[in-house]
C-alpha cells in the first residue's frame, strides 16, 4: 500500500502528488481534506474529530464528492479534486487552529478565533460586537476584554459561553432577525443561518441549505395548521426532526454511509439522506417518480443515490416525506407537544425511542422561536 506521509496540500494544488489510499499512515493534509468534506456534506461520520488516514470513508467521501461533481472518478484526491473544494468552501491551509483565521474559515466551521488570534477574522468580530451594542475597540488582537464580551453575547443568545467564536457563534453574530420575525402574519417562515446556530444547528446545513430548510418548511401541509400558532408549533416540529435525524445539521448523509459502496444496513445502499433522511429503495423510487421522473441519479446508480439525493434534495425530499407519511397522522398542530413529537418520531424513524430527545430539540427551539 502506498503511503501519503510527507505529501502536502501544497504538492497537491501544483499537480506534483496525490492523496490515496493509505489506511495506516495519517497526516495533516488529509485531516483538512476530511474536514472540508464533512463542511461539504459528503464525509459520513458522526465525529469532528479527523484521524488523518486516508481509509476507505474517507476514499469513499472522496468518490462521492467526484461522482456529484462530475469529476474523474479516481478515489484520490488530487489537484482538480482539491481545486473544486477549494472553489465550494475556501482554500484548506492546514488541519490544525491558526492564529490568523480567515472571516470564511470561522465562517464555514473550518476554524474558530480564541485568545491570542488576530487578523481580519478578529476584526470582524470586533465590527459585528460594535453592531450589536457591545463596546470594543474596532481593531486589536483577542484579548481578555474581549474574550469577555463575546462570552456576554454567547450567553444572551443561548450559545455556549466559552468565549471563543466558532460558526455558531459568527453566525449568529451576523444576524439580524429577531426572535420573532422569522415567521410572518400568514405564516411564512424565512430563518436566517444566525437564528438557526442559536438553536442549535451546525456545519454542512448552516454552510449551504439554509434557502432549501425555508423552501421545505414552506411547503410543508397546514390543512390541520389554520392559524399562526399551529404553523409555528408545525415549523418546530420539522426543525425538531431535521436536528435529529441531522446530527443538528451536521450530517445530511446518514453515519456509516459510503458512496460507492453503502454499508452494513438491512436498507444498504439507499441510505439516509436530506433533512429527514430518506430511506429505503422504495421511497427513493416514489420520490423520483412524484417529485423529479427525469433525475435518474436517484436511485442509479445505487451505491451514489445516496449521495446525490443529500446534496441535491436535502429540502425537497424532506418536504416530500413529510406531507406524504407525517401530516396525515397529525390533525391538530398546537395539541400536547411531547404526544406530537411522539407519533412524528415514529412516522420518521420507526421507533419511538428517540422522542423524548427530539421533544427536547422542540424545547429548545422554542426558547429561540418566538
Amino acid at each position: 500500500m502506498a503511503s501519503n506521509v510527507g505529501i502536502t496540500l501544497a504538492q497537491i494544488r501544483n499537480g506534483s502528488a496525490v492523496y490515496q489510499l493509505d489506511a495506516t499512515n495519517p497526516v495533516d493534509g488529509v485531516k483538512a481534506v476530511q474536514k472540508a468534506l464533512k463542511l461539504l456534506g459528503y464525509y459520513a461520520v458522526n465525529t469532528d474529530t479527523y484521524d488523518g488516514k486516508m481509509g476507505e470513508t474517507t476514499v469513499a467521501a472522496v468518490k462521492g464528492f467526484q461522482t456529484e461533481n462530475n469529476l474523474t472518478l479516481t478515489g484520490t484526491v488530487n489537484k482538480q479534486t482539491l481545486a473544486l473544494i477549494d472553489s465550494k468552501l475556501l482554500p484548506i491551509y492546514s488541519d490544525g487552529h491558526i492564529l490568523k483565521p480567515s472571516v470564511n474559515a470561522i465562517r464555514y466551521g473550518f476554524d474558530y478565533a480564541g485568545r491570542g488570534c488576530s487578523g481580519d477574522g478578529v476584526n470582524k468580530i470586533r465590527s459585528l460586537l460594535i453592531n450589536k451594542g457591545y463596546s470594543v475597540s474596532s481593531s486589536g488582537s483577542f484579548n481578555d476584554d474581549l474574550y469577555e464580551k463575546v462570552q456576554a453575547f454567547q450567553r444572551a443568545n443561548h450559545l455556549a459561553d466559552d468565549g471563543s467564536v466558532g460558526q455558531r457563534t459568527f453566525l449568529a453574530l451576523e444576524n439580524s432577525t429577531s426572535s420573532t420575525g422569522w415567521i410572518s402574519s400568514t405564516g411564512k417562515v424565512s430563518l436566517t443561518a444566525g437564528l438557526l446556530a442559536q438553536c442549535g444547528f451546525w456545519g454542512v446545513l448552516l454552510n449551504f441549505y439554509v434557502p432549501q430548510l425555508n423552501t421545505a418548511i414552506n411547503n410543508l401541509s397546514t390543512t390541520y395548521a389554520p392559524d399562526l400558532a399551529a404553523k409555528k408549533a408545525l415549523a418546530k416540529h420539522f426543525l425538531a426532526q431535521c436536528m435529529g435525524e441531522t446530527s443538528n445539521g451536521r450530517l445530511l448523509v446518514e453515519a456509516t454511509y459510503k458512496a460507492g459502496i453503502g454499508g452494513p444496513a438491512r436498507y444498504s445502499p439507499f441510505y439516509g439522506a436530506g433533512l429527514l433522511h430518506l430511506t429505503f429503495l422504495e421511497n427513493y423510487e416514489k420520490f423520483k417518480k412524484e417529485k423529479y421522473p427525469s433525475d435518474d441519479k436517484i436511485t442509479n446508480p445505487p451505491t451514489y443515490a445516496t449521495q446525490h439525493v443529500a446534496i441535491k434534495y436535502p429540502g425537497p425530499s424532506g418536504s416530500w416525506f413529510w406531507n406524504k407519511f407525517v401530516s396525515p397522522k397529525v390533525t391538530n398542530w398546537k395539541g400536547d407537544s411531547a404526544s406530537i413529537c411522539r407519533t412524528v418520531t415514529y412516522e420518521i424513524t420507526g421507533s419511538y425511542n428517540d422522542a423524548t430527545t427530539r421533544h427536547g430539540h422542540y424545547t429548545s427551539l422554542g426558547e429561540v422561536l418566538k
